[in-house]
């Protein structure tokens, strides 16, 4: 039960909170009459630097995440009415007048009130929200005073210069706290490096104002996963991680992706292995490094212009990994198979994104087969004997041709509705659509007949 001092404090900090900012915007509105002016961008960051600091104070004022929650809701709502109450473009132009979309004021709130309530102590709630009031904050402001190398990505751009200082500034933000709530300095380290890794990632990929919910819960994840390892396997997940970076930058110019996806593309590779192990990151990084064999030859030199999309489509596939802590019907060699069978399936697609069969080209089926096997043979077989070892009966070999079958099925049926013509039916985000359902249906009505 929350005492009357505590009810006190948590009253206090519920009027609190809003008055703060609400002081802070008008402020910076105003301020400029005494020599205070700053950017657009310099104003936004200020504000979430500053209510940043304010919230670590939750965890000591609330015991209980109700009024946050309430507070979380009554913010989104103030913002919400900053936006469309023509009688605030005064104080709208502190937080709006920044030239692209972004939705960050709004995110803020939420992650403030989801953070609270998955963190299972304070440590897990205060190193996530201090990288993303501090770290956020200095990237911003660096990058736009001394961004000089750019690098692109599908909704904009971000300079290497912002992407360091998020780095440095969230690797010594959670290196401190850890070191100061009573985490050991090596394991400290191991962390905080792992996390800073892990939310500049996540930071350099996000759009709209996203990163705001998506670097808390990136790395919540990370403290979740990684405090509990002894320093030894806290090693082991630096190195790893470092590895797939360099194989997924190095691979960059020999895939299709650009910035982003490459990006993306490592934090889908990093989460597969802290929960699947060195079993499920197999295919992943079979189909990142053949993906340019899958295609025809004339294909093959493509520049990278597939975007996040071609990322979001492998979520799905993710659920084959928190099936056993769901359910105890499958055996984890079937959910071994069927996983590898979705990136057969994927595989397979990718190499007959080009094919029609509305148009009257000869050699369409042949073509799907051909590529259904390749796909089958480089993604499937691989997770099917992992599964299941060397032992061979006729059992097994049947139910590993089957999959051959669940490969082509949903291969030809991507090709009944696919127009190859359309540029958007081979690179937009329907493509991707099609693909990541039939991949994850096709792979998910085998686990079942298995």
């Amino acid at each position: 039960m929350i005492n009357w001092f505590e009810n006190t404090a948590a009253l206090s900090a519920l009027l609190a909170v809003p008055s703060i900012l609400t002081i802070l915007l008008l402020a910076l509105r105003y301020g400029r009459k005494f020599g205070l002016s700053l950017s657009g961008e310099s104003s936004r960051k200020l504000v979430h630097l500053l209510m940043g600091l304010v919230c670590l104070s939750f965890p000591f004022v609330f015991s209980d995440p109700a009024p946050v929650n309430f507070l979380a809701l009554f913010i989104c709502l103030f913002f919400l009415v900053l936006r469309v109450n023509p009688g605030a473009a005064e104080l709208r132009k502190v937080l709006f007048s920044v030239d692209r979309f972004s939705l960050g004021e709004m995110f803020f709130p939420i992650a403030v009130a989801t953070i609270f309530n998955l963190a299972s102590a304070p440590l897990y709630y205060l190193v996530p929200m201090a990288v993303l009031a501090l770290a956020d904050s200095v990237a911003a402001l660096v990058g736009e005073r001394f961004g000089a190398h750019i690098y692109r990505l599908q909704y904009g751009a971000k300079s290497l210069e912002g992407s360091l200082a998020f780095w440095l500034t969230a690797m010594l933000a959670g290196l401190s706290l850890l070191v100061f709530c009573g985490v050991g300095v090596v394991k400290a380290i191991l962390v905080a490096v792992l996390l800073a890794c892990m939310a500049c990632v996540v930071e350099a990929i996000s759009f709209g104002g996203a990163d705001n919910l998506l670097i808390p819960v990136s790395i919540l994840f990370v403290l979740e996963k990684a405090l509990p390892l002894p320093e030894a396997n806290l090693a082991v997940q630096v190195l790893i991680f470092a590895v797939l970076t360099l194989a997924v930058l190095t691979n960059k110019e020999r895939s299709s992706l650009n910035d982003g996806a490459t990006l993306g593309s490592l934090v889908f590779l990093y989460f597969v292995f802290t929960e699947g192990g060195a079993a499920y990151l197999l295919m992943p990084l079979i189909l990142l490094f053949s993906y340019k064999r899958l295609l025809p030859r004339r294909f093959r030199y493509l520049s990278n212009r597939h975007g996040s999309a071609a990322i979001w489509c492998f979520i799905p596939v993710l659920l084959f990994l928190f099936l056993p802590a769901l359910t105890k019907r499958f055996q984890p060699a079937d959910l071994l198979s069927a996983y590898g069978l979705a990136f057969a399936i994927h595989g397979a697609i990718i190499g007959s994104a080009h094919i029609s069969l509305s148009s009257k080209r000869k050699g369409r089926t042949f073509l799907l087969i051909i590529n259904a096997l390749k796909s089958w043979a480089l993604l499937f077989l691989p997770s099917f004997i992992l599964g299941r070892g060397i032992d061979i009966d006729l059992s097994i070999c049947i139910t590993a041709l089957s999959g051959l079958m669940f490969v082509f099925s949903a291969t030809f049926i991507f090709a009944c509705f696919t127009k190859a013509a359309d540029v958007d039916e081979r690179i937009g985000r329907s493509r991707w659509f099609k693909q990541g359902a039939l991949a994850y249906l096709g792979s998910f009505v085998y686990l079942m007949a298995v």
